[in-house]
């Protein structure tokens, strides 16, 4: 019986890391623009691998698709949700009631986390980044310490 137990604890911490029980998440990316907050959220998503990676997918669709250094203190997350349909029904009636009453603008995405999307993601992702504008030139002004201005 001790020899059945311990085949069966190693056996369990054998398993490959990335290997993880399915959970529902809810992803959504909100901060200010002007004088309001605004919130972006998908749906509820059914996630089979790590909280890190939903997060960081999820993010790159937000860099990816829209223009987020216009939002202010912005940040984006992804949070786990009950399994029940009912409850993840619940949960989303309460935030959209919270959002309405505070005058939050809401904008619901269409982005589950397929394969797909993620993989147009990170290609748009790094397209964007590679043709990203170089850097402004330092403009010197009187008293400045920049190495650039010291001749």
């Amino acid at each position: 019986m001790t020899l059945l137990f311990l085949s069966m604890f190693l056996l369990a911490f054998a398993q490959p890391s990335s290997a993880q029980t399915p959970y529902y998440t809810l992803c959504r990316y909100q901060g200010q623009q002007g004088s309001h907050t605004v919130v972006y959220i998908a749906p509820i998503i059914h996630w089979s691998r790590s909280a890190s990676e939903i997060a960081d997918a999820f993010n790159r669709h937000m860099s990816a698709n829209y223009d987020i250094n216009k939002i202010q203190a912005g940040g984006g997350y992804c949070q786990a949700v009950s399994n029940s349909a009912d409850q993840q029904a619940y949960t989303m009636q309460q935030l959209e009631k919270q959002w309405a009453d505070s005058k939050v603008v809401v904008t619901h995405l269409n982005w589950t986390a397929t394969p797909g999307e993620i993989a147009d993601d990170n290609a748009k992702f790094a397209a964007k980044a590679a043709n990203a504008p170089p850097p402004k030139p330092h403009v010197c002004r009187p008293g400045d310490r920049n190495p650039v201005c010291r001749k």
